[in-house]
């Protein structure tokens, strides 16, 4: 084998290996969280979010009285060390209270117990969630 067969069969191993690296870099970065685990009492949520400029979604919640409760992803921030999910509350009464809850925690706004089951951080950061369990207070 020539020395210029040589240098192009070690060019395009190179290649590939460069290529396959980017691949398997952009899919690490590129990740979401699993599907949601509905299973349990409430409604279980997956708060998402703000992404370019446009606010998190907000989800219904529907209380015994007829009216509902909006939440949504407010943020994750860390609390000695840990991680910790923000959700914003927004009661029928439009007076919005935010609750600050690591995993397995909760909090109570709106007429809702908010149980936090989950903080998904993902490398790319447009990609972070939360897994909430929202149950109507009586």
């Amino acid at each position: 084998m020539s020395a210029r067969a040589t240098f192009l069969a070690a060019a395009a191993v190179a290649l590939v290996a460069v290529v396959a690296a980017a691949l398997v870099l952009r899919g690490w970065y590129e990740r979401e969280p699993p599907p949601l685990d509905e299973s349990g009492p409430g409604t279980a949520l997956r708060l998402t979010a703000e992404t370019g400029g446009v606010p998190p979604p907000r989800y219904d919640v529907r209380l015994a009285d007829g009216s509902s409760t909006s939440l949504s992803m407010a943020g994750i921030a860390s609390r000695g060390g840990r991680a910790v999910a923000q959700v914003s509350v927004f009661p029928a009464d439009g007076e919005v209270h935010e609750l600050t809850l690591g995993e397995g925690e909760s909090g109570r706004s709106g007429g809702v117990t908010v149980t936090l089951t989950h903080i998904w951080r993902m490398p790319d950061h447009a990609n972070d969630a939360i897994d909430v369990r929202v149950v109507p207070t009586t």
